[in-house]
């Protein structure tokens, strides 16, 4: 293999990573949408009273 195809094949493998790894994160990050779509929101809650009679020093 001479130097050009050596250059070709290199430039070729660097490519098919890149796509690779763009593939990966288009599909991660089409998955974590796809799931913050589907989740839903959650309720606002009241907070709870509190129900224990507050203690001073002075009721002792």
């Amino acid at each position: 293999m001479n130097e050009e195809e050596k250059a070709e094949q290199k430039a070729l493998a660097l490519k098919r990573f890149q796509d690779e790894e763009l593939r990966k994160l288009q599909n991660r990050n089409s998955s974590s949408t796809k799931s913050l779509r589907s989740a839903k929101k959650p309720k606002a809650v009241k907070p709870q009273e509190n129900k224990q009679p507050e203690l001073s020093l002075f009721d002792l």
